[in-house]
């Protein structure tokens, strides 16, 4: 059930995204509620892949990497710098195996904390960019 719903919201709302931001648009997708409601299953979920396709378990996150290295196989452009993050450590990469290796150190990565709502709240933020050089 789950994972029929990851796919479902990948294509109403991830997929558009990326063709907008491929058509030069800025795009933004932003989970918010309350702790232990699903957030961060739902923009990570499983970050597995099986015979190199992800599982049907993986949140929107690793699918929107996913199809959008599909879009840009011949797009080569340099953009200016966009979010910038104190600390921020860049990477470039080239396939969906190391934004998803990045994905797993990053959640390896979390710090949780209890709150009285849930025991493993998670106190992390992600941001990805991207810029085709």
């Amino acid at each position: 059930m789950l994972s029929c719903f990851q796919e479902k919201l990948f294509r109403v709302a991830g997929l558009p995204m990326v063709d907008n931001c491929m058509s030069g648009y800025n795009s933004c997708m932003f989970a918010y509620g309350q702790t232990g409601s699903g957030k961060t299953y739902t923009m990570m979920g499983e970050i597995i892949q099986e015979d190199g396709k992800l599982v049907d378990e993986c949140g929107i996150t690793p699918r929107l990497f996913e199809y959008l290295f599909t879009r840009i196989k011949l797009v080569r452009e340099y953009l200016k710098e966009g979010v910038y993050v104190e600390n921020l450590t860049e990477y470039n990469v080239k396939t969906v195996d190391e934004v998803l290796k990045l994905l797993l150190q990053g959640a390896a990565n979390r710090k949780v904390a209890g709150t009285d709502m849930n025991i493993e709240s998670s106190r992390s933020h992600s941001v990805f960019t991207s810029a085709f050089l």
